[in-house]
């Protein structure tokens, strides 16, 4: 099981194109058309990689959402496989479920391995943000209101205190993502992934 959440992890950070994510999103289609037509999004999924070479541009925030989330259906797709399945309907609960949650925890766990700067949250996109992002961008997005500070504060020092491994990091995703109190889950899909 472990092994099958390390190689899901890697194919879900690989990537399947080298292009701009400026020139890809945002995608004009719905979490329903993705899991019902995968084909949808193939070539539509930039590498994630989380070192913090740059500080990320304002106009990156949302693309990076528009990752996340592509990012979020992949693991709620692989895992749905090895739970013997689980309806549309059950997997778009789970993607509206974990979507936050993993973004907020892959971007701190994430920084915790990568640096030991303790100012700056990494992203998906070889960038990061400052701890105080309010003076760096004029739009923050979903980033403000001390989002960043607390992320830092609250989860990666724990992590980097931790050392928090790559077998944690796949083991704890999975189970942000099988979460069985998600919002209009069914009866049968709660029973499969509890």
């Amino acid at each position: 099981m472990l092994m099958n959440l390390l190689n899901t992890e890697i194919k879900i950070s690989r990537g399947d194109t080298l292009k701009d994510p400026a020139e890809i999103y945002p995608l004009h289609i719905t979490i329903r058309e993705v899991i019902e037509n995968p084909s949808k999004i193939k070539g539509k999924r930039t590498e994630m990689r989380y070192e913090p070479y740059r500080m990320a541009k304002n106009e990156e925030l949302c693309l990076i959402v528009y990752r996340r989330v592509l990012a979020a259906i992949d693991w709620v797709e692989y895992l749905a496989e090895m739970v013997d399945g689980l309806s549309t309907d059950d997997r778009i609960a789970l993607v509206k479920s974990c979507f936050a949650p993993l973004l907020l925890f892959k971007c701190s766990a994430r920084t915790a391995m990568v640096t030991e700067k303790d100012d700056i949250l990494c992203l998906s996109n070889f960038a990061f943000v400052p701890r105080n992002i309010a003076k760096a961008y004029t739009d923050t997005y979903h980033l403000d209101n001390s989002l960043v500070e607390r992320l830092i504060n609250e989860l990666v020092k724990p992590f980097r205190k931790l050392k928090i491994t790559e077998e944690e990091v796949v083991c704890l995703s999975a189970i942000i993502v099988l979460n069985p109190m998600a919002k209009d889950l069914s009866e049968t899909g709660i029973q499969k992934i509890s």
